[in-house]
């Protein structure tokens, strides 16, 4: 508990300062371009705009997201701080050439040093650190560490040659109308002047290409996972290098992947788990969406409401309110829907998996769909393997779908308050989401395994039931038809004895004979009834009837 709290005690600065860094740089980059396009003929820039003005939009933004959620993640901070200098790179350039064209050379003079200073740490931040530390934050490996050291090296060099550059000779050729003088320019640098500066664009190019080469080695070296996740800021580095090579010719395009690169990064974070923002980059494309449309609607109804309503400027606002009320709830829940299948794909879509489970549970019985909807939140899930336990009297039924791994997470399947059964995830597969995503499609299909669960522990029990019922009247036949045996061995053995003695008195004693006859009849009657009673309790409606049914009507008659 103290070191989580620690952690997000550690995380609020850092986070704070990328929120910084995510508005300040756009902003200082807008400026400089709002400043340098109103410049006076012969200052304004060749290009409108350079890879830092792309830079500077975008980096500092999904820097901002990877630290919301990973604050100790070096590569978020060097897209924050490269992002911001690349911001204030355009607008302190712009300044500078504002200066100069107004004729204050002096200030111009004092700001270029700077300008020139973040522009060389920008531009090796994001050129060349980034490809080393994309995707995991780390070098590929320690024969890597020159790469970073000569980019270092390369940075200090840059820099100080920019601070003590003298100024260009009379004459020679010059990108302003006047010559913007350094104040702390050695001119005793003068005949090497022309040869320092050619050594930096050799360097950053070969360091670039070195750099992109990292990602090309990790992208070999990585599992097919690894190189989905790869793959996308490998294609955006790669083609800026190609238009960094190509000159400034191709300087638009050359803006405009640079602009790329950092969206390339965040689709890949999103779309393979990398670092866990796709639920904030969701969230906050949903809130940018419903105020877009919600401004929209609410503007569109006021402005139609004014000319149909002229006058009544408080039944306009309160229709604009009422209609912008009406859909802002059917519009999150579509946009929620839009972004969630723009980011994971259909199968990432928890209504989605909801139609698939659906149709699987109206199509099979319970038995058989727990193993289906078993594979289809599998396959929805993105993990190794799924399994559902169901208890049930005599045992459970399991069913497994995959490998599930040493420690399955254990979810608990609740029918009505009632728990049912037991969800088992595996580990992620070669996709993977990020836990609140993936909680959402556990919580989209728990209701329909705890349904069948419940119908297969219903079917269970009515089952034991049955069969508990069939064992106890099975015992009962087995206990009567042993009372029946035994009595009417009884019974028939002294009925055989009174035939006997009838026998022998029908000749001498007709009359007793006649008794003893008679009360064979009575007792031949009697069992017949008995036998008659304990059958009809033993017959069962799924067997055969025992046949009881005697044949009525006068006895023998008497001899005599």
């Amino acid at each position: 508990m103290t070191g989580a709290t620690g952690q997000s005690a550690e995380g609020s600065p850092l986070r704070a300062g990328a929120a910084v860094c995510a508005v300040l740089g756009p902003v200082l980059a807008l400026t400089g371009l709002v400043v340098g396009v109103n410049l006076p003929e012969g200052w304004t820039p060749p290009v409108p705009a350079t890879p830092n003005f792309g830079a500077a939009l975008t980096f500092p933004v999904v820097g901002w997201l990877l630290l919301v959620q990973r604050p100790r993640l070096g590569l978020a901070r060097v897209m924050c701080w490269g992002g911001l200098l690349s911001g204030f790179h355009v607008a302190a350039n712009a300044v500078m050439l504002r200066f100069a064209a107004d004729g204050d050379l002096a200030v111009a003079g004092l700001i270029r040093p700077v300008s020139q200073t973040a522009m060389t740490v920008s531009s090796a931040l994001l050129a060349l650190f980034m490809p080393l530390l994309s995707p995991d934050d780390s070098l590929p490996s320690r024969r890597w560490r020159p790469v970073a050291v000569l980019s270092t090296a390369l940075i200090v060099y840059e820099v100080a040659r920019t601070v003590v550059r003298p100024d260009p000779p009379p004459g020679a050729h010059y990108a302003w109308p006047q010559v913007i003088p350094n104040p702390l320019g050695l001119q005793i640098l003068m005949p090497y002047r022309e040869v320092l500066a050619a050594i930096t664009p050799v360097a950053f190019t070969t360091l670039v290409t070195v750099s992109l080469a990292s990602l090309i080695w990790k992208f070999r070296r990585a599992t097919p996972e690894g190189r989905r996740r790869i793959g996308w800021p490998l294609v955006a580095f790669a083609l800026y290098v190609v238009f960094f090579l190509l000159g400034e010719d191709f300087w638009f395009l050359a803006t405009l992947w640079t602009a790329l690169i950092p969206v390339a990064i965040a689709f890949a974070a999103m779309r393979h788990g990398l670092f866990d923002i796709d639920t904030l980059a969701g969230r906050a494309l949903v809130g940018a969406g419903l105020l877009a449309v919600v401004s929209a609607v609410y503007f569109g109804v006021s402005s139609a409401s004014s000319f149909v309503l002229a006058g009544y400027h408080q039944v306009g606002g309160l229709a604009a309110a009422l209609a912008t009320g009406v859909f802002l709830q059917p519009l999150r829940a579509l946009l929620s829907r839009g972004i969630d299948r723009m980011m994971f794909g259909p199968q990432g879509d928890p209504r989605t998996l909801a139609a698939a489970l659906a149709e699987r549970v109206r199509d099979t019985d319970p038995a058989p769909a727990l193993g289906a909807l078993a594979g289809v939140v599998r396959d929805h899930l993105g993990v190794a393997g799924v399994a559902v336990q169901v208890t049930v009297p005599g045992g459970d039924t399991r069913v497994e779908v995959g490998r599930l791994g040493a420690a399955p997470r254990e979810i608990t399947l609740i029918w009505y308050g009632e728990p049912v059964g037991l969800l088992l995830i595996g580990p992620p597969g070669e996709r993977r989401f990020s836990r609140a995503h993936h909680d959402r499609l556990v919580a989209a299909a728990t209701p329909y395994l705890a349904d069948v669960a419940h119908a297969i522990r219903m079917t269970a029990a009515l089952r034991h039931s049955r069969e508990q019922a069939l064992a106890a009247r099975e015992e009962e036949r087995r206990r009567l038809g042993k009372h029946l045996s035994e009595g009417l061995c009884r019974t028939l053995a002294g009925m055989a004895d009174a035939l006997g003695e009838a026998r022998r008195d029908v000749r001498g004693a007709p009359l007793a004979a006649d008794l003893v006859l008679a009360g064979l009849r009575g007792e031949m009657d009697s069992v017949s009834s008995e036998v008659r009673l304990i059958a009809h309790g033993l017959n069962d409606p799924g067997r055969e009837p025992i046949g009881t049914s005697c044949p009525s009507g006068p006895g023998p008659s008497a001899a005599g």
